[in-house]
């Protein structure tokens, strides 16, 4: 070969040379483009099958916010077609009180100042139903920084959240029964004070009233305010559930007929009083003072809510309620039902009308205790009490009380007031010295002897001293040296014929520590009226005496 052939044939080899290795790097170049492609594929599918198969639901929406694409998953949520949903604005399906919250979201996002959020937002299904939901969404951006789409996933956390309502609910009670213990001790610590007091006042003014001819209409008043006293002291010691209660099977017929002349002077002339009471109602297990008590609060109630004029009515019937209904138990129970055609009130105020100290009445005519007092009687006796009701077209009651077969307490007919007296030696034991003088006053006016101790020890000595035997010791139960039941023991274990009579200001619990229970039938609550210590004197002394 000549020397050009030899360089024309070197030459050749290495274009051939280069052009293998363009051929090596096409085929590389496509081997990569093949693998990039088969990846994209895989991951279109993944995706795909995530977002279409996942169990939680997923929407794309475009940069103006309209559903570009939704999962199944979202469609079963919202109970919507894939048709119905694609294009809609997101805003269509987004409760009307979370829409401002989430433009704000798409304008932040839209200007880049987010990339996503995490919120909880309510959705509205297809038949109107409201879902709680949490939603995560992303922003997707083109390689300028421009929005493509928005991506979400939006989860149903309905039961999380019913949950979540009812921890707060159970902590409002929570924290409402805290406020009634509170209210309560604070009343019960009152109480024993409060009750001495009235006492005194509500003894004098009795005995001034029988004395004396003068100023009777002021110590009328007197007396009147006195027992709105003892009243509100009740009302407190009642809700809070620390009241004295003497249950007894009762006809509500009679007390409701009983108490009509009462009604009617409290609601006035302006507002007619209708009583519609079933003859064959059943009979209930209740304190006759608190039975009054509501029939009394929710007539004064009704009355107020009639400020001209209108009509009352109370209604007896016996009901049966079904065990699935919204009172604690079913079975028979007796209804009284007051309903009223007066102002009415709002769902607002209805939430908070069985809360102490809770009124709509102006300053000065109501305590806000009307309804407490009423829910506590109601409840403490196992009834139920409902309210209907709505402004302007007036308020519908609904007591419950559950019936018994038990026959009701027979009403004796009171005795005269010769039947209240006695020449008995009646040992009186009180360390509240004006208490201990207007209840031995008392006692003395009705023909009894008297002796008067402010201590253990002087009661001792006065039974030691005394010529004839005492025949009853009347004490209060929380002394400072030695409690009424304590007493009671060492005076009986001298002198066994001896009867006891307690008397005491204290709440229940306190009583009960001190070995008295509520229901003691030789328990007499303070305040009480001459009439009352005198009869129960009297009934008492004239049960036969112990062996």
């Amino acid at each position: 070969m000549t020397k050009r052939e030899i360089v024309e044939a070197n030459h050749l080899e290495l274009e051939l040379e280069a052009l293998r290795e363009r051929v090596e790097e096409l085929t590389r170049a496509a081997s990569q483009h093949e693998q990039t492609a088969d990846a994209l594929r895989i991951s279109e599918e993944v995706f795909r099958q995530i977002f279409e198969d996942g169990p939680i639901g997923m929407h794309l929406v475009t940069p103006t916010f309209h559903l570009l694409k939704v999962n199944t998953a979202l469609c079963d949520m919202l109970g919507y077609t894939r048709k119905e949903l694609l294009g809609r604005p997101l805003a269509d399906i987004i409760h009307e009180a979370d829409r401002r919250p989430a433009r704000e979201l798409a304008r932040q996002m839209r200007g880049g100042e987010r990339d996503g959020f995490k919120i909880e937002r309510r959705y509205v299904r297809k038949d109107g139903e409201i879902i709680w939901t949490q939603l995560t969404a992303t922003i997707i951006h083109d390689k300028n920084g421009d929005a493509l789409y928005g991506i979400g996933v939006v989860e149903n956390i309905n039961d999380q959240k019913r949950v979540d309502e009812e921890k707060q609910e159970l902590a409002a009670q929570l924290r409402h029964s805290q406020k009634m213990e509170a209210i309560g001790r604070l009343a019960g610590g009152i109480a024993h004070d409060f009750n001495n007091l009235l006492t005194v006042i509500l003894g004098n003014a009795a005995v001034l009233q029988q004395s004396s001819k003068k100023d009777t209409h002021r110590i009328g008043e007197i007396m009147k305010a006195g027992e709105r006293a003892a009243s509100l002291t009740r009302q407190l010691l009642t809700f809070s559930r620390k009241d004295v209660n003497n249950p007894e099977v009762l006809d509500p017929n009679q007390v409701v007929g009983h108490m009509e002349t009462t009604l009617r002077g409290l609601v006035g002339e302006r507002v007619v009083l209708e009583l519609s009471l079933d003859p064959d109602v059943g009979r209930i297990r209740v304190d006759a003072s608190q039975l009054e008590q509501v029939i009394l609060n929710l007539a004064l109630n009704a009355r107020d809510a009639m400020s001209d004029r209108g009509c009352l009515s109370v209604e007896t019937a016996t009901t049966i309620l079904p065990s699935e209904s919204s009172v604690q138990r079913g079975g028979r129970y007796v209804l009284l039902t007051f309903r009223d055609d007066g102002r009415g009130m709002s769902l607002a105020t209805l939430e908070h009308v069985y809360e102490p100290f809770f009124t709509t009445k102006p300053p000065g005519r109501g305590t806000g205790l009307g309804l407490a007092t009423v829910y506590a009687i109601v409840t403490q006796a196992k009834g139920h009490i409902e309210i209907e009701s709505q402004l302007d077209t007036g308020t519908t009651v609904r007591v419950y009380f559950p019936a018994t077969d038990d026959v009701a307490t027979p009403n004796d007919t009171p005795p005269v007031a010769a039947e209240y007296s006695g020449d008995e030696l009646i040992l009186v034991r009180e360390d509240d010295d004006p208490v201990r003088t207007i209840t031995a006053q008392i006692l003395r006016s009705a023909g009894y002897e008297v002796l008067e101790a402010e201590s253990a020890s002087a009661a001792l000595e006065l039974l030691s001293a005394s010529r004839r035997p005492v025949d009853l010791l009347i004490s209060d139960v929380v002394m400072p040296d030695m409690n009424g039941r304590d007493l009671a023991e060492r005076l009986t274990h001298e002198q066994p014929a001896m009867r006891i009579l307690f008397i005491s200001g204290y709440t229940s619990q306190i009583l009960d520590g001190q070995g008295v229970r509520e229901e003691d039938p030789e328990l007499l609550p303070k305040p009480f009226s001459p009439a009352d210590l005198t009869k129960r004197v009297r009934e008492i002394l004239d049960k036969k005496a112990p062996k």
